[in-house]
């Protein structure tokens, strides 16, 4: 009786910390590449791009950009 309890136990306690252990790789992949993303922003900003295609070409950099 005591082993399925404990297996009750720690199938609720994974299911409850998957949402935000991937949450959290999430956030890391981002921090990684953000300072990448507003390289690629800025350099576009600088030769006069319009705004809206400078966010189509970072969408369109969806491989190195995420």
């Amino acid at each position: 009786p005591v082993v399925p309890m404990f297996m009750a136990v720690g199938t609720y306690s994974t299911m409850l910390a998957a949402p935000a252990s991937k949450a959290n790789s999430r956030a890391m992949d981002i921090n990684m590449r953000i300072p990448y993303a507003l390289t690629y922003i800025s350099a576009l900003a600088s030769d006069g791009v319009n705004i809206d295609q400078v966010f189509r070409g970072l969408g369109a950099q969806e491989k190195e950009y995420g």
